[in-house]
């Protein structure tokens, strides 16, 4: 009798301890939804929580908030950066500080690094991690500048990505416009945390990424004014001219 009510105890605990379960997050028609540990769906309190494509992938992800994760608190949902497969079942996490300012994500060719952009609207900065396991890469990561508009990141390698940086302020070109400083194409090299200059912006010329060809033409857009305090009076850029360079030998 004493071990028959040992195993109907044992029972009880693995029961109570099953239903303890945390819920989890998924992705069903590009918004977030709760599915508890007993595999009911449940739709999220308040106003929907939309996911953001993974470029390079069929991979989605949501950067939840501390506001956002505070209406799921019954459901034991923290704050992170979830990423769902292409079902929209969750496959990584990664408990970020900077959710609320994570508004962009980007796989690598090989699948294995994934970048997290965070920031403010025009300088931001790309963050690098393994994948899945987020363990971090290329140091602190690069700055870039972004235009709102075209590309932001574009991956070579697993190793190194094009970006558009920003060149040191000239002196001639005064503030009174963003970014303060004329923009460039380079190289961020993950394994060494370093940039290679690829077209270096100058007191008349600001430079763009555009594409790259078959791994190796990098295509980017030139920007000149006639004298360089005239960035700080326009309020729209120049006509571009098209320019290309060749990705760098080893």
């Amino acid at each position: 009798m004493k071990s028959l009510k040992l195993i109907l105890l044992a029972l009880c605990l693995c029961l109570i301890s099953g239903s303890a379960l945390a819920a989890e997050l998924a992705v069903k028609d590009g918004d977030a939804v709760i599915i508890d540990d007993a595999g009911v769906e449940h739709a999220v309190p308040g106003d929907p929580i939309g996911a953001s494509a993974v470029d390079n992938s069929d991979m989605t992800f949501i950067a939840l908030t501390e506001d956002d994760s505070a209406r799921l608190t019954e459901f034991g949902i923290k704050p992170a950066i979830y990423f769902f497969n292409a079902e929209g079942r969750k496959v990584a996490q990664f408990a970020a500080e900077y959710t609320d300012i994570c508004f962009a994500a980007s796989l690598s060719p090989g699948k294995n690094v994934i970048a997290l952009d965070s920031g403010t609207w025009v300088m931001r900065t790309w963050q690098f991690y393994s994948f899945p396991d987020f363990k971090p890469m290329g140091g602190e990561g690069v700055s870039y500048f972004s235009s709102g508009e075209g590309v932001d990141l574009i991956w070579i390698d697993d190793n190194q990505v094009l970006y558009n940086s920003l060149a040191d302020m000239h002196e001639e070109r005064k503030c009174g416009y963003d970014p303060c400083g004329a923009t460039s194409v380079s190289i961020f090299e993950l394994s060494s945390a370093s940039i290679i200059p690829i077209r270096e912006g100058t007191a008349l010329c600001d430079y763009r990424l555009v594409s790259l060809e078959n791994g190796a033409t990098i295509n980017s857009m030139e920007y000149c004014r006639e004298k360089a305090e005239d960035w700080s009076e326009a309020t729209e850029d120049p006509t571009g001219k098209p320019v290309t360079d060749e990705v760098p030998a080893g």
